[in-house]
């Protein structure tokens, strides 16, 4: 038997905590139904609050523990679900969570989260200089607040051993498919997968990442830039051209470019003409070749294999996962 403990904290998301219960409850299920002489169920799972208090989640419905984090005296794995408060003031609000995760990190608990929960896990430093994932939404919060870090939005699992991370709020669903196989067998893990129609498989989140343009600085010239080419993006443009065209040297302009966003400007151009693409193929039924033109590329195959890279799906898979249904 694997004891889980899920952890709920002040606007917590109900979904994540009485999802992965539900999911869990169902895996026991499937795990006695094929080994009917175990006798008891595999996983043990309780849900915990600071306090051993109920909590209101982000919805406002109340979640009910079973216990306080003090009353649990070993378990396997904690979970930590998202929580859809401002992640500062959840972290202040919750101190007394990051010397019970290390402990139980100490006696050999792995520490699990989704989608914010992530920062309850970095906040305890077990994450510096190892890979994590969190949500898009807030990735560049948990680097500022973070930078040790690796963070790789890429992966919707990311497993350290002692520490699994998973992607955004509904990854709880693959994270927990993930836990089941990892601690309980390939076959439960596949029955519950189909019973809740769960791709078991799917590693990355890179087709639902979208470009976020990167404009939280303060160099004002290049911020008009970027304005500019929101709506220029599909004509012929080189760094050397915008560098004359905002009155800097190429060396300049590329350096403060990179300095404010983060990115060098052709892989800037790049990233913001396949986020135009994405959202022609999600809304017309314009061919790949027209669009590859309409966003400034020439080589329709060439473009492909960029789009693909960026995305995990080809154009074609990429329209049918997203597409708009047309009349």
């Amino acid at each position: 038997m694997k004891r889980v403990t899920i952890l709920a904290v002040e606007g917590c998301m109900a979904s994540g905590v009485i999802g992965l219960l539900d999911i869990l409850t169902i895996a026991n299920a499937c795990r006695v139904g094929s080994h009917p002489t175990e006798g008891f169920p595999f996983f043990h799972v309780d849900i915990a609050t600071p306090t051993g208090e109920s909590v209101n989640s982000f919805n406002l419905v109340p979640v009910m523990p079973q216990r306080s984090i003090d009353d649990v005296e070993s378990t396997d794995i904690i979970i930590i679900p998202p929580v859809a408060i401002p992640l500062p003031s959840a972290i202040e609000q919750n101190r007394s969570v990051f010397p019970w995760l290390k402990h139980h990190h100490e006696r050999k608990a792995v520490l699990a989260s989704v989608c914010t929960g992530a920062f309850f896990i970095a906040e305890t430093g077990l994450l510096d200089g190892r890979p994590a994932t969190t949500n898009q939404s807030v990735a560049s919060q948990f680097e500022d607040m973070y930078p040790e870090v690796e963070l790789n939005l890429q992966r919707i699992i990311v497993d350290n051993g002692d520490t699994v991370c998973a992607g955004s709020t509904y990854s709880f669903r693959e994270l927990v498919i993930y836990l089941i196989e990892r601690y309980c067998d390939h076959e439960t893990a596949v029955q519950v997968s189909k019973m809740f129609l769960i791709d078991k498989n799917r590693s990355s989140q890179a087709p639902y990442l979208v470009f976020q343009q990167q404009k939280g600085h303060e160099d004002k010239e290049i911020l008009d830039v970027q304005e500019w080419l929101e709506s220029h993006y599909s004509t012929n443009i080189t760094a050397d051209s915008m560098a004359g065209k905002w009155g800097m040297s190429k060396r300049s302009f590329s350096r403060r470019f990179k300095n404010a966003t983060g990115d060098s400007f052709n892989i800037y151009l790049q990233r913001l003409r396949i986020e135009a693409a994405k959202t022609k193929l999600e809304s017309t039924r314009d061919s790949f070749d027209e669009i590859t033109s309409q966003v400034g590329y020439e080589d329709s195959r060439s473009f492909s294999r960029l789009f693909k890279k960026a995305t995990s799906l080809s154009p074609r898979a990429y329209r049918q996962k997203f597409a708009a249904i047309l009349d």
